[in-house]
């Protein structure tokens, strides 16, 4: 037997308007910038497009085996006599993490940060490169 009931409209639209419109956790990033990752035999490459962000707004730590990269892409300053229109760049709060390799050496992070690009190097430990072995004759 099928069994109907009835829903009211009204306490719907006010548990869609709450989902809609209950503040997001702290932790959660407003944005997330596009990464690409890369691996050649020295180490890693992270390549994080940040453009409208200077060096000042932009944290790059490790912490364990973690690499966190964080930071703040401000509002638009609004005025009165500065109307928008649409305003579709995403700003606020943004973070990423990545689990570094294990043959990777935490001490050699380095960062670079030029046109919009940051871009983070990893290298690998160096007893873990591959080396060539000198043949004595005897």
């Amino acid at each position: 037997m099928n069994t109907m009931h009835r829903t009211n409209p009204f306490t719907e639209m006010q548990a869609l308007h709450h989902r809609l419109t209950r503040p997001r956790p702290v932790s959660q990033p407003a944005w997330t910038p596009p990464v690409d990752l890369i691996e050649d035999r020295t180490g890693w490459h992270v390549l994080m497009e940040l453009p409208g962000l200077g060096k000042q707004d932009i944290q790059v730590r490790v912490e364990g085996d973690l690499l966190h990269v964080s930071g703040e892409r401000p509002a638009p300053e609004r005025t009165e006599s500065r109307v928008f229109l649409r305003s579709e760049r995403r700003h606020g709060c943004f973070g990423r993490r990545f689990r570094l390799p294990q043959d990777a050496d935490p001490g050699s992070v380095t960062a670079e940060f030029q046109d919009g690009l940051l871009q983070i190097n990893l290298l690998r430990r160096e007893e873990t490169l591959p080396r060539t072995i000198d043949i004595r004759v005897g």
